[in-house]
């Protein structure tokens, strides 16, 4: 499937913006999404709701997006870029996979706004039990969780496991080759999609699909400015590996 998801807006897009601080940005976002219904349960609700997103998910972005600009934070910078790559129904992206890269999105958004202490950025402005609930009712926990494990592994196997024997990782798999990781998360990403996990690997699974977020959020700065990119985006696939051994999946 070859598929597109838009971004909600561009780093480096034209406009000015006032001067305003993470905090009053993310309290503007929350009032506008607050002001949106619940998804319910129709397809029209469920657009609506995604429609929403988008608009609070813009009032964040642009201010933040030129603080991260000014700034060699790289909670900032993950922060700024994990709003501006927040997922929209676009090309051929069902609802289902955008809700569940949302809520993912939702939940590492909020981490790295507990780790700048900004609280008001965090997962109650972006309505992270909504995007649960939603999740919930477009695809219900799978029945067999040694099915979704052992899937699991092999769309691991094929992506992230592949790039790790490729020899454009080190030994211990380490972050080496920015494009290639990149390639090879998407592609991990990609894979995800037919993946329903039952009830009690639904927080792993959700987990995992954070830390690719947050991959997804870091490789376009990895050395350069920001030499210390490279251990975060490493946390993140150290993530990804524990979650994956506590399931008893593999890669």
């Amino acid at each position: 499937m070859v598929s597109i998801i838009v971004s909600a807006s561009c780093l480096g897009c034209g406009g000015e913006a006032d001067e305003t601080s993470v905090d009053e940005a993310c309290r503007a976002a929350a009032a506008t999404f607050a002001a949106a219904p619940g998804p319910g349960e129709t397809a029209a609700g469920h657009a609506a709701f995604l429609d929403a997103a988008d608009l609070a998910v813009r009032e964040a972005t642009f201010p933040i997006r030129d603080l991260a600009a000014d700034s060699d934070d790289l909670a900032l910078q993950e922060l700024a870029r994990l709003l501006d790559r927040f997922p929209r129904l676009a090309g051929r992206w069902t609802i289902e996979e955008i809700v569940w890269r949302s809520w993912a999105s939702v939940v590492r958004i909020a981490e790295v706004a507990a780790e700048l202490g900004e609280p008001s950025c965090g997962a109650e402005t972006f309505r992270l039990s909504d995007w649960e609930s939603l999740a919930e009712q477009l695809t219900p926990p799978a029945a067999d969780g040694t099915g979704y494990v052992e899937a699991l592994s092999a769309v691991c196997a094929e992506s992230i496991g592949s790039f790790r024997r490729s020899g454009e990782a080190g030994e211990l798999g380490e972050v080496t080759d920015a494009v290639l990781a990149d390639n090879a998360v998407n592609s991990f990403d990609r894979g995800t999609d037919d993946l329903v996990p039952p009830a009690d690997l639904v927080d792993r699974h959700v987990s995992i699909l954070a830390a690719l977020r947050s991959v997804d959020a870091l490789t376009p700065i990895l050395g350069g400015r920001w030499p210390g990119a490279t251990d975060r985006l490493q946390a993140s696939f150290d993530r990804i590996d524990a979650d994956m051994e506590a399931m008893g999946a593999s890669c």
